[in-house]
């Protein structure tokens, strides 16, 4: 699994390579958010009603972040099959938001009713419920990247059915491959707010960075589960 966990940051490093205008997209919407806040750009009283156009901003850059990568890992780091994109791509991009936002709102406000039965803190169910959801998802990711990168052999049915054997152990890819990335994300956000002058700033640019690589551990952590799909796919008579 070691080998795989160095394959999927691999993966993104070529990504970052190949594609670093694309990939540069969350970093750059992040700063100019964090920026409007910082040089006060955005009123304080008007913040909370922005943010929800920069959510809707962050999550497109995101979305576009996922697409290039998905196709550009699919397709062998070609640029010529990686672009223009078929309706699928963008279909299979507002699927995947859709069903991954509806499976999380379902799970953590399940995660919250328990834990309001169970009459303790909400915080400390909501870690759990994501888990939850990260576990459960996990056979939908070939069918995501089948959607995206148009492969289509790669149906709902045949991504169950090859993942249901590697369920687990696809589970703990996919966790151990972003654990890293969440702890350095969560010490900068520490540090953040511990370090002033150039350093400080340093620190911000920094923590704002771990957007991009967030996103695209995570297509890469989603491709490492398709690739495992379509060994077993094509393996099938």
């Amino acid at each position: 699994m070691l080998v795989e966990v160095i394959a999927i940051y691999r993966r993104v490093v070529d990504f970052a390579r190949g594609w670093p205008l694309v990939i540069a997209l969350p970093f750059v919407c992040a700063f100019i958010q964090r920026a409007s806040y910082d040089l006060g750009v955005v009123p304080m009283e008007q913040q909370r009603t922005v943010a929800i156009g920069f959510t809707v901003v962050n999550t497109t850059a995101m979305l576009i972040v996922t697409v290039f990568a998905f196709r550009w890992w699919r397709f062998a780091e070609d640029r010529g099959a990686t672009t223009p994109l078929s309706w699928r791509a963008p279909v299979g991009a507002i699927v995947m938001l859709v069903v991954q936002l509806t499976d999380e709102f379902l799970i953590t406000t399940l995660g919250n009713m328990v834990a309001s039965l169970a009459g303790v803190r909400n915080a400390l169910f909501r870690p759990g419920a994501l888990l939850v959801w990260l576990f459960i998802s996990i056979p939908l990711y070939p069918w995501y990247v089948g959607l995206i990168a148009d492969d289509r052999a790669m149906t709902l049915r045949r991504a169950f059915a090859a993942i249901r054997p590697r369920w687990f152990s696809g589970f703990a890819l996919v966790l151990g491959s972003l654990l890293p990335v969440m702890a350095l994300g969560m010490a900068l956000r520490y540090a953040r707010f511990t370090v002033d002058g150039s350093s400080g700033w340093i620190i911000k640019l920094a923590d704002l960075a771990i957007a991009p690589l967030l996103v695209a551990t995570t297509a890469s952590a989603y491709f490492a589960i398709y690739e495992r799909a379509k060994c077993m796919v094509t393996a099938r008579p």
